[in-house]
């Protein structure tokens, strides 16, 4: 029918792992998609994901630094070599 398939994947949360983010990467081989896009998890500030990161971890000065984020554009780019 042609069809097109489309993978979406959204790793860097804090309780993740490389081993998470390795097992993400077969998944993404595995499924053999058309397409790709990997986001990273972004704790904006005022979010669920923020808060949990900082009522967890205390100072928030000493996790994500005091201007954080603030140049983050959404352009941060990476990429996994294809096994063969």
């Amino acid at each position: 029918y042609g069809l097109k398939i489309f993978g979406f994947y959204l790793i860097g949360f804090p309780w993740e792992n490389t081993k998470h983010i390795s097992d993400t990467e077969k998944l993404i081989f595995a499924l053999d998609t058309d397409f790709i896009e990997i986001s990273i998890a972004t704790p904006f500030k005022g979010s669920e994901l923020y808060n949990m990161i900082f009522e967890k971890n205390g100072d928030k000065k000493n996790i994500l630094g005091k201007d954080s984020f603030k140049k983050y554009n959404n352009r941060h780019r990476f990429s996994f070599k294809r096994r063969t």
